[in-house]
């Protein structure tokens, strides 16, 4: 089965760079897959390249460290995302997690190049996992695609199944304790003696509260995990900088 996903992924990462279509809007973009959008979809996109919390990387208006994070402290150390979860980037990471897979290439790239903001460690990636049952119903974990292909940009390693996911639970219209709440116990370790003294670098597609990243750090911590921080696609941003994201 594994030297099936593989051939598949090879095929996926051929075809990947052969198009010559932007990857949002399919208008014509001949220097593909440099860039892998058209002009229109790039301005469209709100970049998470000005004040960022130091702790959990969400935009803020000014330096610092966000509410959230003063209120609960989180466990990782700190976490980039090279985009703002808003507008036309909630769009296009939805349609990354409904059945638009080849996106995974675009926000892996523009997750290598938010890279530096981190400390710089040999961190091995960690996607976070779906439980089998979610993961089976939409036929791949996007935090997993992410992972494979920052791999092939930073030589990086990958770790698939350190982490389990044993349950689910609904988190979108939860404050950010209840989201605390809502993902302890969701998450397991398969190997803790593998976490000993290691750099993990936590993969996921969006910064929402930080629940589940600080949950997973903590558990790699407890298991003498060196040092845990975050790379995510987008960070959804303080209240105050820009209006809600839009749910698609």
């Amino acid at each position: 089965m594994a030297v099936i996903r593989e051939v598949l992924r090879k095929i996926r990462r051929k075809l990947a760079s052969e198009g010559y279509t932007c990857d949002a809007c399919g208008a014509e973009v001949f220097s593909y897959p440099t860039p892998r959008l058209c002009e229109e979809c790039r301005t469209s996109i709100v970049r998470n390249d000005g004040y960022t919390c130091e702790k959990c990387g969400r935009p803020m208006r000014a330096s610092g460290v966000c509410s959230t994070c003063k209120e609960v402290a989180p466990a990782f150390e700190k976490v980039a995302a090279p985009l703002a979860y808003h507008e036309y980037t909630a769009l296009l990471v939805n349609r990354f997690k409904n059945g638009k897979r080849y996106l995974s290439y675009y926000f892996a790239e523009e997750m290598a190049k938010a890279l530096p903001r981190l400390p710089q460690r040999a961190f091995v990636l960690l996607p976070v996992p779906m439980t089998k049952q979610k993961q089976a119903l939409r036929g791949y974990n996007q935090a997993e695609e992410l992972a494979v292909h920052l791999s092939e940009l930073t030589g990086l390693a990958v770790h698939y199944t350190l982490l389990e996911k044993k349950k689910d639970g609904e988190q979108k219209r939860l404050s950010g304790k209840e989201r605390i709440a809502g993902v302890a116990g969701a998450f397991r370790l398969t190997e803790r003696k593998f976490c000993k003294g290691k750099d993990f670098l936590i993969i996921d597609d969006v910064m929402t509260s930080g629940a589940t990243l600080a949950e997973i750090s903590a558990m790699l911590l407890r298991a003498g995990a060196r040092s845990v921080c975050g790379l995510c696609v987008a960070a959804v941003p303080q209240k105050d900088f820009i209006s809600e994201p839009r749910e698609f």
